[in-house]
């Protein structure tokens, strides 16, 4: 099921920490990734430095668990199951306060790394982590931006753009989620 999602005139997500998010049906090219972009474009948040969450794109919920990537404290934390075993990804963002920053999480074989953008392009943050040779778990959950409605975690903040390509070259784009082209046609369909 959809949620409420609210625009404002600049064509963002509005994610209000309470019922604000984003859903897209379950697809098969959504599951089972190997080398992988995910990348979420200006995502404003007004406090950056808190221990909380700030949930940015996942498939996690009833229909069982592949990944989440998300703010996590004062790391940007990408959370996957890769044939069963959950790992966990961390990399230090070093940012506080309100800021608008874009990631972007790249798998290549078996390295996860994390690069953030303030404005002045990317650059890497953190080293990257080992993780299982597996694909991503295969699930009937829809993904979802700006929230992870299993766990109660909202994002409160912005997104421009949510993006996800099944190859680590960015050449076949598996989803793009963008909320700056033609925003009338979000809305609500609770």
């Amino acid at each position: 099921a959809r949620r409420k999602i609210t625009l404002n005139p600049d064509g963002f997500l509005h994610c209000d920490g309470v019922d604000g998010y984003a859903s897209v049906p379950d697809a098969a090219n959504l599951n089972g990734l190997t080398d992988f972009v995910m990348e979420a474009k200006d995502v404003y948040m007004p406090e950056w430095g808190d221990a909380g969450l700030g949930p940015l794109v996942n498939k996690y919920g009833s229909g069982g668990n592949s990944f989440i990537f998300r703010r996590f404290g004062g790391n940007i934390n990408f959370y996957a199951l890769y044939g069963g075993v959950g790992t966990h990804s961390d990399f230090p963002h070093g940012l506080t306060g309100a800021a608008t920053a874009s990631i972007r999480v790249t798998r290549v074989g078996t390295s996860v790394t994390a690069e953030l953008d303030t404005g002045s392009g990317y650059a890497a943050i953190g080293s990257a982590t080992t993780v299982p040779a597996d694909a991503t778990d295969t699930t009937t959950t829809p993904l979802e931006i700006g929230a992870i409605s299993s766990e109660g975690q909202l994002l409160t903040g912005t997104i421009s753009r949510a993006q996800i390509w099944s190859d680590s070259t960015q050449t076949t784009k598996v989803l793009d989620a963008d909320f700056r082209d033609n925003p009338t046609t979000l809305g609500d369909t609770d």
